[in-house]
């Protein structure tokens, strides 16, 4: 992949073109290759917000990667932290679902929306629960995910049984009911 893109770079070939999928040259770099060839291929005019087919901007496939250092790069180069893909999900639940605390805190760093819902209801909080990431969801828990979230993550931690989670959930709905905040009902 790596001398693949050098070739497109020394021929001057359009590294906007997409594949079939709607991936550019810099969003396979992401996967494929090293972070300092994506920030050659963006400075080469790589569109930062341009998508492919799932919606997934670049800085999409830095995070599902787990690329930390691109991930905080493309954040300072001005990449959207509250893009959404076609199914309105955000880079904040994909880095939640996979375990990425140290991504997750980047974007959190960037006031990206911790309670965002993608079309099927999902959202950073219950994404964390349903993959078992302990550490993401507690961080998601100090960090605003409002109650509501944790109402739902709390069904998901009861039916996955996930014993201290379920027990940090159910203390913090407690108080958040203590403040007069509404029980959600939907589960």
């Amino acid at each position: 992949m790596k001398e693949a893109a050098e070739l497109l770079l020394t021929s001057q070939a359009n590294v906007s073109a997409k594949s079939a999928d709607g991936e550019n040259a810099a969003m396979l770099a992401a996967v494929e290759s090293g972070d300092e060839l994506v920030m050659r291929l963006v400075g080469y005019r790589v569109a930062l917000e341009r998508s492919d087919r799932r919606g997934y901007t670049l800085l999409f496939y830095a995070v599902e990667s787990g690329r930390e250092e691109l991930t905080k790069w493309l954040l300072k180069t001005k990449s959207n932290p509250n893009a959404r893909a076609k199914d309105k999900s955000t880079c904040t639940m994909l880095a939640s679902e996979k375990g990425h605390l140290k991504i997750l805190k980047a974007l959190v760093s960037k006031n990206v929306d911790v309670n965002a819902k993608d079309l099927m209801g999902n959202n950073a909080l219950l994404l964390s629960v349903m993959g078992a990431r302990d550490t993401v969801a507690r961080y998601l828990i100090n960090h605003a995910a409002d109650c509501t979230i944790k109402n739902k993550a709390l069904g998901v931690a009861a039916k996955l049984k996930l014993g201290p989670l379920k027990s940090l959930l159910d203390t913090m709905t407690r108080k958040t009911q203590d403040r007069g905040g509404e029980d959600d009902d939907e589960l």
